[in-house]
């Protein structure tokens, strides 16, 4: 039955994964508009091309960084693209630079559109790299602002080359901001994203945002309850006449939930933790008429990561997998007149789960692990398969 539920859970990721196509328009090199749906991946790097098709039942098709000036998928996301300079130093302190100036490559790239107005924003990511960029008057021409992290011979100090705000302070002007404002203000998304709007709106012109709730982190704190069919053996390495294997129980469990969503991937991603308690106790008798009789307790602290597959604005299936510390005190197998004592143990874990609104339920299977892994001649191994309830408080 256990290798029966491992590949369902191994399968169902394929199975029930979404590609997700979402009513959009793309504008080629002749500035024609085509409308279509695009396929939304929520890039958490910026992308080099799109996926699109001309309906739900079409096959898909792909148009480079070269054949699209820019696209849009609804109110959420737009990209366009620029011929620019962009300083792509790093910030590892171990690998800072010692010159203060920004070091440009000229690239053809496709911004990420975070304000439109008078003035624009836009943003830039790549592996541990994020650039803002800025427009104005036509638009046609985006300029970077300048942030850059650099180190002073002789010195360990880590100076910081903050002139973008020299640049907010040359193209945003307006009575609605002071020079505090320009001062005060970081290298942080959602920083600029209220210094722009504070602008853009002062100037009465059209403002639009494409910053969406999607591409924010959260975090939610649920409780959990739920109940497990275990599985219990031991033996002996030395003699197998002393191995036996345990009936399977069930085994209740009840703890909480803190989960990170992460702000890429349309948040289809999460990091999460539920520390839960579980005691086992069951005592039986041999072919021996020998009394064998397990008691374990211990608290569970599992690490996974967690993938979303949303079916609608309120519904999603998820598949999960981590590791599993369990932490146990005065606990043992008695068996033969014998104490074994039961040592931490660390296994993996597989699930997979539907959740709606406040309410979920998983499916969750935890692989072997020993519990007697202080004894060098015996050997153990307990697993589970379980439901798990939860309930979003936060």
């Amino acid at each position: 039955m256990k290798k029966i539920v491992l590949l369902l859970l191994l399968v169902s990721f394929p199975i029930f994964a979404q590609i997700n196509f979402e009513s959009g328009y793309f504008t080629n090199n002749n500035n024609s508009k085509t409308e279509c749906l695009i396929r939304n991946i929520g890039w958490y790097k910026n992308p080099t091309g799109i996926e699109y098709k001309w309906n739900e039942n079409d096959v898909s098709k792909t148009a480079s960084i070269s054949e699209i000036k820019e696209f849009s998928i609804g109110n959420s996301s737009k990209y366009k693209r620029f011929k620019l300079k962009i300083d792509r130093s790093t910030s590892d302190i171990n690998q800072l630079s010692y010159d203060r100036n920004p070091i440009y490559t000229e690239e053809t790239l496709l911004l990420k559109v975070l304000v439109e107005g008078e003035v624009n924003l836009y943003e830039y990511q790549d592996v541990n790299l994020v650039r803002f960029f800025m427009s104005t008057g036509n638009h046609e021409t985006a300029e970077q602002l300048v942030f850059k992290e650099y180190k002073t011979e002789g010195s360990t100090e880590i100076n910081e080359n903050n002139f973008y705000k020299q640049q907010l302070l040359n193209n945003l002007k307006s009575s609605k901001l002071n020079l505090n404002d320009f001062k005060v203000i970081t290298y942080k998304k959602q920083e600029l994203i209220n210094l722009f709007l504070k602008f853009n709106t002062s100037k009465e012109t059209k403002t639009t945002t494409f910053e969406s709730k999607k591409d924010q982190s959260s975090v939610n704190f649920k409780v959990i309850a739920g109940v497990n069919a275990t599985f219990l053996d031991f033996g002996n390495n030395i003699s197998s006449t002393a191995d036996y294997t345990f009936k399977t129980k069930s085994v209740f469990t009840i703890g909480f939930e803190v989960e990170n969503i992460f702000p890429f991937n349309q948040n289809k991603w999460s990091l999460f933790t539920n520390p839960n308690f579980q005691s086992y106790k069951k005592t039986e008798l041999n072919t021996k008429n020998q009394s064998i009789e397990a008691n374990y307790k211990f608290i569970e602290l599992p690490l996974g990561v967690r993938y979303f597959m949303f079916l609608n604005n309120k519904s999603q299936l998820f598949i999960d997998a981590g590791v599993a510390f369990s932490i146990t005190s005065k606990s043992n197998l008695r068996y033969s007149g014998q104490v074994l004592d039961i040592s931490n143990s660390t296994n993996v874990f597989t699930g997979v789960g539907f959740k709606s609104g406040r309410y979920g339920i998983e499916l969750r299977y935890n692989l072997s692990k020993g519990v007697l892994g202080e004894y060098q001649s015996w050997n153990s191994n307990y697993s589970s398969i379980g439901i798990l309830l939860g309930y979003k408080i936060l």
